[in-house]
C-alpha cells in the first residue's frame, strides 16, 4: 500500500472515529486540541507510533484496522500478514534481540529518510546505513557479511540513537537519550541551516520556536535549544521538516536540493551542485538567482 493509498483509507476511518470518540464522551468535535491528542494517543496504542510517516507496510493495514473497529465498523479491514523477510546481516558482538532491534529500526529510519529527501529512487538500505554510520561516532564497517558497529553497549547505544532521530522513534530516543539530544540538536541546526538557504537569510532557534508553535499552540519552549528537553526537540523537528518541505513545494525545489542534503544519486547530485556549488564563492537561490 503506498503511502498516498494509505492515508487516502485512514483519512475518513480517523474522522469517523473521532466523531464516534467526541459523541461518546460529549466532546466538541471541533476541538481541534483534543483531537489532536486523542489521535496521537490512538497511534501510540497502535503501532507506538507518534506520526503516520514512518509506518511501515504492516503498521499501515494495522492502522486502518484499528480506527476502522473505533468508528465502530462492523467488519474491519483485514490487516495483511507480515512479509517473511530474509535473515538479518549479521552484526559482530550483538545479541540476537540487539540485532532484530536494530534492523526493524534501521528499516523504519532508511524509509524516513528517502521520503524527507525526496528521493524516487532511494539508496539500498545498506548503502544507505554505510554512508550514515560510517562516520562518528559509530564508525560502521563491513566485511565478509558481517557488520562491526562498535560494541554491544556503547555502540548499540551510539547506532540506535542516531537511527531513532532518522526514524523520529521516540521510545529509542528516550532508550538512549543522552546520545539522542546531541544529534537531535545537530539535526535541528543542520535543518536551520536548509531553512536559512530557503529564507533567503539566516535563521536560528527563536525561528525553530516560532515554527513549533504553529503546530502547538499551547506548547512553550525554552530560550535556548540546550535546555530543549529531547521529547520537544523532536517535536520541533518534525515541525522543521515539515516547513521545509512547504517551502520547497513553493520554491518548486526539491528537499534534496537543501544544503545539508545531497543525495546520492549522480542526476540529482548535478542538480544539487547546480544550486550550491556553480562557481568558487557562490551559491544559487531557490530561484537560480546566483548570489555571492
Amino acid at each position: 500500500m503506498t503511502f498516498g493509498a494509505f492515508q487516502g483509507k485512514l483519512r475518513p476511518l480517523v474522522e469517523a472515529a473521532w466523531n464516534n470518540h467526541a459523541g461518546l464522551l460529549g466532546l466538541s468535535t471541533a476541538d481541534k486540541s483534543e483531537r489532536d491528542a486523542w489521535y496521537r494517543d490512538n497511534l501510540w496504542a497502535a503501532c507506538r507510533l507518534t506520526t503516520t510517516k514512518t509506518a511501515s507496510e504492516r503498521q499501515r493495514y494495522q492502522l486502518v484496522a484499528w480506527f476502522a473497529q473505533a468508528a465502530g465498523m462492523d467488519s474491519a479491514p483485514v490487516v495483511q500478514p507480515p512479509r517473511k523477510e530474509s535473515a538479518a546481516t549479521p552484526i559482530h558482538g550483538w545479541s540476537t534481540a540487539q540485532s532484530a532491534a536494530f534492523w526493524k529500526l534501521a528499516h523504519a529510519a532508511h524509509h524516513a529518510a528517502a521520503q524527507r529527501a525526496g528521493d524516487t529512487t532511494p539508496d539500498t538500505l545498506e548503502g544507505w546505513l554505510s554512508d550514515r554510520l560510517g562516520g562518528a561516532p559509530v564508525c560502521a564497517t563491513r566485511a565478509k557479511g558481517t557488520w562491526y558497529l562498535g560494541t554491544s553497549t556503547e555502540g548499540f547505544d551510539a547506532a540506535m540513537s542516531v537511527l531513532a532521530i532518522e526514524a523520529g522513534d521516540l521510545y529509542w530516543i528516550d532508550r538512549t537519550s543522552s546520545a539522542s539530544t546531541r544529534r537531535l540538536m545537530y539535526q535541528i541546526a543542520s535543518f536551520l541551516t536548509d531553512l536559512s538557504w530557503l529564507e533567503g537569510q539566516t535563521v536560528g532557534w527563536p525561528y525553530a520556536v516560532s515554527i513549533y508553535r504553529q503546530r502547538n499552540s499551547q506548547g512553550n519552549l525554552p530560550d535556548t535549544m540546550s535546555d530543549c528537553p529531547a521529547k520537544h526537540l523532536l517535536d520541533v523537528l518534525q515541525a522543521l521538516d515539515t516547513h521545509i518541505r512547504r517551502l520547497c513545494a513553493k520554491s518548486e525545489v526539491r528537499p534534496c536540493h537543501c544544503p545539508t542534503r545531497p543525495p546520492s544519486d549522480p542526476d540529482l547530485l548535478q542538480e544539487w551542485r547546480y544550486y550550491h556549488h556553480p562557481t568558487p564563492g557562490h551559491t544559487r537561490t531557490p530561484s537560480g538567482q546566483l548570489i555571492a
